[in-house]
């Protein structure tokens, strides 16, 4: 039964919420990926000098290609990180899209506008993926497999209905998760939480398999990621049950036009509002300036975000626009 239908609902039933996430035990890396591109991870050196310049618990350092993220963080003290601290990482990737397109087709569909900032082969050890739902723009066959490739004992964690198909592109562990169900992954709470969105890969499937989002949280540190979702009130709530989030990583682009948009991409004030209620500490805008996916140009996003921002008092700081491949450490 397609999952409009019951319990679970798509964007024209204006009620379900989307959401992502990763987060540290005592030291964390999170490799993050959307259809805004795959990027760049980090050279080790660059986290563990940028953090020592940062000599704070919960330290984070983020790096973004192509709107992709990459997030360090360190929960314990900056001074017990060494060299080689990297290959004890828990390193997490989401919705890894490293291709020329968002189609299934190699000829046709929506073309990626700036060069993938990374190949497969160049990103550290991935242990697990977390898979948001089905669309071409954030599940891509070529991209699973070349991760696979490099990374055959890789976690997979899909929303409900996924599991088969990852499991027929070579993947051996999957977790597939229903709302609000969690597993643990070395130490690390992994949690499916609700979006407002829809699923379809082909003219018949649609809503055939769910949509997600995922909260990652450890001792003292919690990241949430919101890839593609409608507003609703309903978000609040995943704040309610896990608490407000360290860092979010929060959409902010394919919004226009509004009328049709509205139930499954929110703009930039929605992306605010977000931000706002689940009283996130730092927000990140995500989901734009790399595939072609709706009326607003590439780079309308950044400038309508800082203007909501204004509007509501808030410094740019607080919601992160940051460039391609830029570092951040917080």
């Amino acid at each position: 039964m397609p999952y409009a239908n019951g319990v679970h609902y798509d964007s024209e039933e204006q009620r379900r919420p989307l959401l992502h996430t990763l987060i540290s035990e005592r030291v964390l890396a999170a490799a993050y990926a959307t259809d805004d591109g795959a990027g760049v991870l980090y050279r080790g050196t660059d986290f563990v000098e940028a953090v020592a310049e940062n000599d704070t618990a919960g330290a984070y350092f983020v790096e973004t290609v192509d709107g992709t993220v990459t997030l360090h963080t360190a929960n314990s003290s900056v001074q017990r990180l060494e060299m080689n601290a990297i290959e004890s990482f828990l390193h997490v990737i989401t919705d890894p899209h490293l291709g020329g397109r968002a189609s299934p087709l190699s000829f046709i569909g929506p073309a990626r506008r700036v060069p993938a900032p990374a190949r497969a082969d160049e990103l550290p050890r991935i242990d697990v993926a977390l898979i948001s739902h089905n669309h071409y723009d954030h599940l891509d066959t070529r991209s699973i497999r070349h991760l696979l490739a490099r990374n055959p004992h890789m976690t997979c964690c899909a929303p409900l209905g996924l599991g088969a198909w990852l499991r027929r592109r070579g993947v051996s562990d999957v977790q597939e998760l229903d709302w609000w169900q969690r597993i643990e992954h070395d130490g690390v709470e992994v949690h499916c939480v609700p979006a407002q969105h829809w699923s379809s890969r082909t003219l018949f499937d649609r809503n055939r398999t769910l949509w997600c989002g995922w909260v990652v949280r450890a001792p003292g540190a919690s990241f949430y990621f919101a890839g593609d979702t409608g507003y609703t009130p309903r978000l609040a709530e995943v704040a309610a049950r896990l608490g407000p989030p360290d860092l979010a990583a929060l959409p902010i682009g394919a919004y226009a036009p509004r009328w049709f948009m509205r139930g499954q991409h929110v703009d930039p004030p929605e992306a605010v509002r977000i931000h706002e209620e689940l009283l996130i500490r730092q927000s990140l805008a995500i989901h734009w300036g790399t595939f072609e996916l709706a009326d607003d140009s590439l780079d309308e996003p950044p400038a309508v975000l800082r203007a909501a921002l204004a509007e509501r008092g808030l410094s740019e700081e607080t919601f992160w626009l940051l460039r391609q491949g830029e570092a951040r450490c917080w």
